[in-house]
């Protein structure tokens, strides 16, 4: 009788604790979210703006790029982070910008990048409020550069990736790692190890964006293609007009490989260091 009353009453203890486990889970998700109201709003109209725009509707992707703004300022007033309010007006003021301008040869790639930067505050702001249940004071500056070096660093996937504009990109890897140093000089020593990990790897990834920088060589498969590249322009210089042609057909196809094979290689690093974020952060 005694075990079962025992067993009952743990039973009863770990119910408990579980449901009581699941409250504090929803009082989190729910202030979360509601927290995060506006910057949601913000994005929704943005990808309405940018699904208008491709149907040819310029009036109404302005109206949505326009309630963007509004939305993007009101999050000015309510986030909890310094940081997402000043991104925040900044986007909305770009984006103002661009709506007074929007017509059918705008660029899709820079409604794109807005809608990007719009989740990244989104993603921002979620970490800002989901890590502050639990973050200890002595940490939460540490904690701070580094949601802000990632969500710059998280910026950059888009010029990187999609429209290629490596101005834009060197901005915002900047922007990453000066949060990082401002990190780096008030981190634990554990975490310091971490963050200068980041650095160097975030240096690395700069350099390796650079169109005029040699450091793909180190790369086997983009030296042999260089390799095959000369070799048959040498074959070009001794052949006849047709072969000519079909050598430099060739050519050409080699160079898109060899340029296929370097945007592989900075995603593959630029996800590596994405990930070293994330442990970075979550090991506070």
């Amino acid at each position: 009788m005694g075990i079962l009353k025992r067993t009952t009453f743990l039973f009863i203890l770990i119910l408990f604790v579980f449901l009581n486990s699941l409250s504090l889970h929803a009082q989190t998700e729910q202030q979360t979210n509601s927290e995060n109201t506006y910057l949601h709003v913000a994005r929704s109209q943005l990808t309405i703006a940018f699904d208008e725009y491709n149907k040819g509707n310029i009036p109404e992707s302005q109206k949505r790029l326009k309630k963007a703004s509004e939305w993007l300022y009101k999050a000015v007033n309510h986030s909890k982070s310094d940081k997402v309010q000043l991104e925040s007006e900044k986007l909305a003021a770009k984006i103002d910008s661009f709506r007074l301008t929007l017509n059918k040869s705008s660029e899709q790639y820079d409604l794109v990048r807005f809608l990007h930067h719009a989740s990244s505050l989104v993603k921002r702001e979620t970490e800002h409020l989901i890590h502050s249940y639990t973050e200890s004071s002595e940490n939460n500056r540490t904690l701070k550069f580094l949601l802000d070096a990632r969500m710059h660093f998280y910026n950059a996937d888009h010029d990187l990736f999609v429209s290629h504009d490596s101005a834009d990109a060197k901005l915002e890897l900047d922007s990453s790692l000066e949060y990082l140093d401002k990190a780096k000089a008030i981190a634990p020593p554990d975490l310091k190890l971490n963050v200068e990990k980041l650095l160097k790897n975030i240096h690395d990834l700069t350099l390796l964006t650079e169109s005029n920088h040699d450091l793909w060589e180190q790369n086997n498969l983009v030296l042999s293609l260089n390799q095959s590249v000369k070799n048959l322009i040498k074959a070009e210089a001794i052949a006849s007009p047709a072969e000519k042609l079909q050598l430099n057909l060739i050519i050409k196809n080699i160079q898109k490989i060899k340029s296929d094979a370097q945007k592989t290689n900075i995603k593959i690093k630029y996800n590596s260091i994405m990930t070293d974020f994330t442990l970075a952060i979550n090991s506070i």
